[in-house]
C-alpha cells in the first residue's frame, strides 16, 4: 500500500513527518510511504506576528487542500496548529505518546533561571500567550516579536540583540536541539497552547484503511487529553488572537485541566484549574470556559 505523507519543509516539519513514517513502518513494513512538500501560508508570511493575520489555517489549509484534491493521503501537523473546525470530508487523530509539552527558555548564555535574568532583558516570541505570561511572571521584560522556524529563530537569538527567546521543548527534542534549553517553564507557570507536544495525522473521513492504520498509532492517554484541551479551545473560541493556553493531565480516572485566558491587550488575564472526573469532561469544560471568560471581561 502506497501511503502519501504532505508535510511542509521546515526542518521540524519533516522530523514530524519521519516519526509518523517510521509508526506506519513498524505497523505494516510492506507501505510504500512518500513524503509531499507543501508550502504553507504561514511559511509564506513571515513580516507579521501571527496574531496580526487573520487567517486561522495557516498552516493547515495548504495540506487540507491537498488532501481533498487526493494529491496525499496523510497531513502530519503539530496538533497545536489545527483550528478546532475542519473543512467537510477531513478528520484528524492525534497519534503516538505526547513528546514534553512545555515552553523553554533559550538564552544567549547560561542556563539562568528566569527570575535570574537581568532587568529588562529583551525575549523574542511571535506568541500572545507567551508575551503575557512572560510579563506576568517578569514585568520588566521587553518582549520582541519573532517568526521562522526553529533554525531561523535560534540564529535570530546568536546574532541579534535578544538575551532570550520562547520556544515549545517538543519541537527542540524532535529536531535534536534540546541542550539550547537553559530553563523549562512549569505548566502552571507558563501554561501551554492547547495540545501542544502532540503530533496529528489528518486525513480523508471515508478512507477507511488509513484511519485503521493510524488508529493504531493512538495512545490512549494523548487521545483523551488532547480531547479535553481542543473541547475548551472551542469553547473559548480562542487562537493566536488572545492568549490562551491549557494543558490537561489525568491521574487516575481524574483529569487537571490547567488554563490561562486575557483579553487582547493582555490587560486582564487570570490562571484557573479545573479538576474533575474525566467521564465528565464534557459536562464540565464549558463551564470552566464560561469562569475564564467572566472573569476577563470583569464579571
Amino acid at each position: 500500500m502506497k501511503i502519501r505523507i504532505g508535510t511542509r519543509e521546515s526542518a521540524l516539519a519533516l522530523a514530524q513527518a519521519d516519526i509518523v513514517a517510521n509508526g506506519l513502518s513498524k505497523i505494516e513494513p510492506s507501505f510504500e510511504i512518500e513524503k509531499v512538500f507543501v508550502k504553507t501560508k504561514g511559511d509564506i508570511i513571515l513580516d507579521r506576528p501571527l496574531h496580526e493575520i487573520p487567517d486561522k489555517g495557516l498552516f493547515v489549509k495548504a495540506l487540507d487542500d491537498k488532501l481533498l484534491a487526493k494529491e496525499i493521503d496523510i497531513a502530519v501537523h503539530s496538533m497545536k496548529d489545527m483550528p478546532t473546525i475542519l473543512p467537510d470530508g477531513v478528520s484528524i487523530l492525534p497519534i503516538l505518546k505526547r513528546e514534553d509539552p512545555r515552553d523553554s527558555l533559550i538564552l544567549r548564555e547560561g542556563k539562568l533561571h528566569v527570575k535570574d535574568l537581568k532587568t529588562g532583558a529583551r525575549i523574542g516570541t511571535s506568541s500572545k500567550r507567551r508575551a503575557f505570561q512572560l510579563k506576568m511572571i517578569r514585568p520588566d521584560f521587553e518582549i520582541a516579536s519573532l517568526r521562522g522556524n526553529i533554525h531561523t529563530r535560534l540564529e535570530k537569538l546568536y546574532e541579534g540583540d535578544l538575551d532570550g527567546i520562547v520556544l515549545a521543548a517538543a519541537g527542540l527534542y524532535r529536531v535534536g536541539l534540546e541542550d539550547r534549553i537553559s530553563y523549562l517553564f512549569g505548566v502552571d507557570e507558563m501554561t501551554p497552547a492547547p495540545t501542544q507536544g502532540i503530533l496529528c495525522a489528518e486525513f480523508r473521513s471515508a478512507d477507511e484503511e488509513i484511519i485503521n492504520s493510524l488508529i493504531k498509532l493512538c495512545d490512549k492517554e494523548t487521545v483523551i487529553c488532547a480531547s479535553i484541551e481542543r473541547m475548551l479551545l472551542a469553547a473559548i473560541g480562542g487562537g493566536c488572537h488572545v492568549p490562551f493556553g491549557a494543558y490537561c493531565e489525568l491521574y487516575g480516572e481524574k483529569f487537571n485541566l490547567y488554563a490561562v485566558y486575557g483579553d487582547r491587550d493582555g490587560k486582564r488575564m487570570t490562571r484557573d484549574c479545573l479538576t474533575e472526573k474525566i467521564d465528565r469532561a464534557e459536562d464540565v469544560v464549558v463551564d470552566f470556559a464560561q469562569r475564564l471568560m467572566s472573569f476577563v471581561k470583569g464579571g
